[in-house]
């Protein structure tokens, strides 16, 4: 996996035997705390394994983990290509897209048009100081 932090100290402690024993490493649920040690531990336990198989072993179990990826792999997920959650885009002035957030989900939701132009840099502070100057909060 490529981030090695378990959040061991704030889950229940059956949730703690479930994870540490899955890991290999059963001593380290009644350890109270998650100090350096304790990091440095699961982690070298992580590292000396396969993503695919942690994520396999963890399967077997009732706990939640998941593999920390990077944006580009999140974003082509399934769960986000198949509901076209990325498509839309925002132009931007210099000619460059990107993605559009936050997107509604379900489709039915979201206008048709694909990509939309942001407004210049600034193009709405006239309307934020007039708002302001009524007594609005920013």
């Amino acid at each position: 996996m490529s981030h090695s932090r378990a959040a061991l100290d704030r889950a229940p402690r059956s949730t703690r035997r479930t994870r540490t024993n899955a890991l290999g490493v059963p001593e380290l649920a009644e350890v109270d705390g998650e100090g350096p040690e304790v990091r440095d531990r699961i982690a070298l336990t992580i590292r000396q394994r396969t993503a695919a198989y942690w994520l396999n072993k963890f399967a077997e179990t009732d706990t939640c983990v998941v593999r920390v990826v990077d944006l580009a792999e999140a974003a082509a997920d399934t769960h986000f290509t198949q509901r076209g959650v990325f498509d839309r885009t925002v132009r931007l002035a210099d000619g460059a897209t990107i993605p559009a957030l936050p997107v509604p989900v379900d489709r039915q939701f979201r206008s048709r048009q694909e990509t939309l132009d942001a407004p210049r840099l600034g193009a709405d502070a006239a309307s934020f100081q007039t708002y302001a100057k009524k007594g609005g909060e920013l």
